[in-house]
């Protein structure tokens, strides 16, 4: 239960923030992943009350994994697709990085996304993965607690 309502929250949520944090880095030129409520707040072009719906069955899901479904073991596969998806989102993270860069000096050809990665100094690559790991560690850290609090019940 507790991954098919985290799973629906991530559906509902992750479309509408990913155009929130486009918006947002588009117009201040600015990225910050984790400062979810407040990039929900600055975009104009997100249905704001699906988008908070989301997050709520998110971190609802979290709840039920810690009271309901926390007994189960981790196999292998598991470790895996985790491993997978914090590598995905890290990879996201640091590539807003660098296209906060792009857009704040000025780099390489407007509209070449893959000038992103090509493009970038070394010092915006420097930035971008310190600040990248930055925030996936302490994603992880989060997600580490609750599967921690999960097993200590």
């Amino acid at each position: 239960m507790s991954w098919i309502t985290f799973l629906l929250g991530v559906i509902l949520f992750l479309p509408n923030y990913a155009v929130a944090l486009d918006e947002v880095l588009t117009v201040e030129k600015k990225f910050e992943p984790l400062d979810v409520i407040g990039n929900i707040n600055k975009s104009n072009n997100i249905k704001k009350g699906q988008t908070l719906f989301g997050l709520l069955l998110c971190v609802l899901g979290g709840v039920f994994y810690v009271v309901i479904d926390s007994e189960r073991d981790l196999i292998i596969s598991d470790v895996v697709k985790i491993g997978l998806g914090v590598l995905l989102i890290w990879m996201t993270i640091t590539a807003g990085y660098l296209e906060e860069q792009r857009l704040a000096f000025n780099l390489g050809v407007p509209g070449f996304k893959l000038n992103v990665l090509f493009g970038s100094t070394a010092r915006s690559w420097r930035y971008s993965l310190a600040k990248s790991t930055k925030d996936i560690l302490l994603i992880s850290v989060v997600f580490l607690f609750v599967y921690l609090a999960g097993k200590l019940t």
